[in-house]
């Protein structure tokens, strides 16, 4: 008959469990697993030296554990074991290391991050020649998800637990007909029965299903006398599924008439492991051919071990069989060559790189970014064999910073020059002429456009006229060209809608398309024009065109745009006020000429204090002018009409009706 089930039967899902307790003592068997074999393995491969502390450590360690190896060595257990755990793990260290026990326990553990896990530890003492341990080998499995998972089931299955610790196997007797006669009450309890009697009311082929036609079973006994190790797939009370490997024999009873008597003991828990095994094994491999990311190992001078689908479409070949039939090696596909022997050196040094930005060539020879994580494979004797990683095209991420940098270029650019034309203060000096030829330059210049011109609509608003035009591959200004607005209906209507047209198309876009011949005779494919307003309504336009290949025009670039029409508009104001300062200075002039000349005393005064007063009034008055500038006005009126003269003159500052000629003494 096999061998007694080890743990209690299952009704629910499968766990890796099994898998790990089969595969200790393989992993312990032999003298050392090469580094290959052990990275390529889904659990982790953990050794420890007879001090307690980690000599062995492969990739899936430092995936469940977040511990490099290099971190990993040369610490005792504690590393990855949180101190609520540690007398548990001491225990089974103990069991272990002391009493050479083979060990199956469920730790809590921590990760590098401070997570705790459950991790599903099987533990087999390493013994030499003369029976003393020289170590311990131990499979582990992240076991956090299925633990709670299976903690509903685990409460189902409690009912069960005394059967396994008892580790009973099943017995039954049966007619040659297949009808059950008796069975002990481990049978029941195997296929969940309450009691026996139950049992006894159930035909066998209720229960053994899947053993086939009840006559050829009969006849292969008759032949063969008892068949072993048969593994059957039979049904519960419940009917629930259930894996049991079996002995059966045909024997008489007392009547010398033929019966059916079997063994058996449950083996679903390792079937289901071993299902779930070769899952987890597919999985693996599907992780790997699906990943998002190229996977690779290599030998030390470069040439390709394992690469994955990903790899393969990175470097621009259909399949990875067809990357490694190219016979080149890694280190040929980067664009610098010394980069590969910077990798090697980083990796011999440090153990691992991560993130190691690099540009490679394609198949075709296009040339991308790429960042690599890479980490050295060594031999059982520590000897470096070669590296395994990870490869992402970040071709993509490269070209989207090197954009932020150009826009961040740019916007500097386009801050430093308007602060250039405030600190000149050419904007508010009135000098308008200077004005539009620094606005158009810079606006060229920063913008990078061919021509950049200030247009200004007359007094009517029925013309709009260029007052400044310069050419940059002409370093040129012009001016005098003009528009009738009624032509260009939309175009007016969309300046005053919008701060900034940006026509990227000059010649499709509707606001733009009305310029279409003169835009032809000028090759200008794309215009940016902004409206240049004052006190809120438009008086001109500063534009922007631009020949050879269409432009997308940025957000940045129209707001630039938008704010030269601002300082635009800012140098016009302060050209008309200067305009009205010196036509102001020069009616001045001309009135304190005549005033001067006149023979009749003429002033300026406001409330109680002369502002202006010519010679006229010193000879009247008798008083010098710098004397009448410290007096009241209304002090040189005779008392008895000084209330008149006080009340007409607040009547005009009131604007109410006042005489414009009276006498006064």
């Amino acid at each position: 008959m096999g061998k007694e089930p080890t743990s209690r039967p299952r009704s629910g899902g499968p766990r890796q469990g099994g898998a790990i307790a089969s595969a200790a003592p393989a992993v312990a068997s032999a003298p050392k697993a090469s580094a290959l074999s052990a990275n390529s393995l889904p659990l982790a491969v953990i050794e420890f030296s007879p001090q307690s502390e980690i000599v062995e450590w492969n990739p899936a360690a430092e995936k469940i554990f977040g511990h490099k190896r290099d971190e990993a060595i040369g610490h005792s257990w504690d590393l990855i074991v949180p101190p609520r755990a540690r007398e548990q793990a001491a225990r089974a260290f103990e069991q272990a290391f002391a009493e050479k026990k083979d060990v199956q326990v469920v730790l809590q553990n921590s990760t590098r991050s401070g997570r705790v896990i459950a991790g599903e530890w099987s533990l087999k003492p390493l013994l030499d020649a003369s029976g003393q341990v020289t170590g311990v080998a131990s499979l582990v499995q992240d076991v956090t998800e299925q633990r709670a998972a299976d903690e509903a089931l685990r409460r189902s299955e409690e009912r069960y637990r005394l059967l396994f610790e008892r580790n009973l196997a099943a017995v039954y007797w049966a007619t040659a007909e297949g009808e059950l006669v008796d069975c002990n009450q481990s049978f029941a309890q195997m296929f969940g029965f309450a009691s026996r009697s139950q049992v006894m009311m159930r035909h066998a082929l209720d229960i053994f299903g899947q053993l086939g036609n009840i006559d050829v079973l009969r006849e292969r006994l008759r032949q063969e006398g008892s068949l072993t190790n048969l593994e059957s797939l039979c049904l519960r009370a419940d009917g629930t599924p259930i894996w049991v490997l079996q002995n059966i024999s045909l024997v008489e009873d007392g009547s010398g008439a033929p019966m059916i008597q079997g063994t058996m003991i449950d083996i679903t828990e390792r079937k289901f492991a071993e299902q779930n095994l070769r899952q987890a094994e597919g999985r693996y491999r599907s992780i790997f051919e699906n990943a998002a990311e190229g996977i690779f190992q290599t030998t030390l001078d470069g040439r390709w071990l394992i690469v994955n689908p990903k790899l393969a479409t990175i470097l621009g070949y259909p399949n990875p069989a067809e990357l490694m039939r190219s016979g080149k090696t890694k280190s040929e596909f980067y664009v610098e060559m010394s980069r590969r022997r910077e990798l090697v050196r980083d990796i011999e040094k440090r153990g691992a790189i991560v993130g190691l930005e690099s540009q490679i060539y394609r198949r075709d020879g296009q040339i991308i970014w790429v960042s690599e994580s890479a980490r050295a494979v060594r031999d059982e004797h520590g000897h470096l064999v070669g590296f395994e990683g990870t490869v992402q095209d970040i071709t993509e991420r490269k070209h989207a910073e090197e954009t932020l940098r150009q826009n961040e270029r740019r916007l500097r650019r386009q801050n430093e020059m308007l602060v250039e034309l405030s600190t000149r203060k050419i904007v508010e000096s009135g000098d308008l002429e200077n004005a539009l030829v620094e606005i158009t330059e810079a606006a060229a210049e920063i913008l990078e456009v061919e021509y950049a011109s200030v247009w200004l609509l007359n007094e009517d608003r029925t013309i709009l006229r260029c007052v400044n035009l310069f050419s940059r591959s002409q370093n040129s200004h012009t001016r005098g060209k003009e528009y009738y607005v009624a032509d260009y209906p939309i175009y007016m209507h969309s300046l005053d809608l919008e701060r900034t047209i940006d026509a990227d198309d000059a010649h499709s876009d509707s606001r733009t398309s009305e310029f279409g011949p003169s835009l032809l005779e000028q090759g200008v494919v794309s215009m940016m024009d902004s409206g240049i307003r004052v006190g809120g309504r438009v008086v001109g336009v500063l534009c922007q065109e631009h020949v050879g290949t269409p432009r997308s025009w940025t957000l940045d670039e129209k707001n630039f745009a938008g704010s030269i029409a601002d300082l635009m508009a800012l140098a016009l104001e302060a050209s008309d006020r200067k305009r009205a300062e010196v036509a102001l200075r020069e009616s001045e002039s001309k009135f304190r000429a005549v005033a001067e000349t006149a023979a009749s005393a003429i002033y300026i005064h406001q409330a109680d204090k002369f502002l202006f007063c010519n010679r006229a009034c010193e000879t009247i008055s008798g008083y010098k002018r710098e004397e009448l500038f410290r007096m009241d006005p209304f002090a040189l009126v005779h008392p008895d009409d000084r209330a008149l003269v006080q009340a007409h003159f607040q009547a005009r500052m009131r604007g109410a009706k006042a005489p414009d000629r009276y006498e006064y003494r």
